[in-house]
């Protein structure tokens, strides 16, 4: 049968039911859409928190490190510097449910987060080691001094740069996510105009 042997009425249901079908097939590509600038959004913000966090955390260790510095330029003095490395902010943040929805989020950042763990854990040992060392010396620092220079220093170098590769991974993902974001955002402008 030819479109011009249908009735009006036949012609007019057809056209009306192409309509709803094509404004269907667009509302679902736009809710679709959305979802997915909601999960890119998301994605984006979750990396430049972590990026942040993990600059937060750096500074942390190098006020650590100065504390330590300082102790070891100064006549006398006590030490004051957290020994367990579970229980600075990084260590309880390592240890927490937090990473691992991190790493479910961004699993190519779980070998760096495992990376951190000697070279930190040496860190905080070596202010044992340091106040160990400063007590048997009986105030003369120079061992203590070594153990700074030939333990904490390196140890310190290794966590900056893992720090570094874990912020610029999450400064990667949250610039693809922004970018996917806003393709996403106009593939679905264009569908729904």
């Amino acid at each position: 049968m030819r479109w011009q042997d249908w009735s009006f009425r036949t012609k007019l249901g057809v056209s009306f039911g192409s309509i709803l079908a094509l404004m269907a097939i667009i509302g679902t590509i736009v809710y679709i859409g959305i979802g997915t600038v909601e999960d890119t959004g998301e994605t984006a913000m979750v990396a430049t928190e972590l990026e942040t966090m993990m600059a937060h955390r750096e500074i942390d260790h190098l006020q650590w490190v100065q504390k330590v510095n300082a102790f070891l330029m100064a006549s006398g003095g006590r030490l004051e510097v957290e020994t367990d490395h579970s229980q600075c902010r990084l260590g309880q943040w390592l240890n927490s449910p937090e990473r691992t929805q991190v790493e479910e989020r961004f699993p190519e950042l779980a070998t760096l987060f495992d990376r951190l763990d000697a070279p930190h854990r040496a860190i905080h040992k070596s202010a044992i080691d340091i106040k160990s060392q400063a007590a048997a010396d009986g105030g003369d620092k120079a061992g203590a001094t070594a153990i700074f220079r030939q333990h904490t220093i390196p140890s310190l170098a290794q966590v900056s740069g893992i720090f570094h590769d874990i912020e610029a991974k999450a400064a990667d993902t949250a610039a693809v996510a922004r970018k996917n974001q806003a393709q996403t955002a106009e593939t679905i402008h264009h569908t729904a105009t």
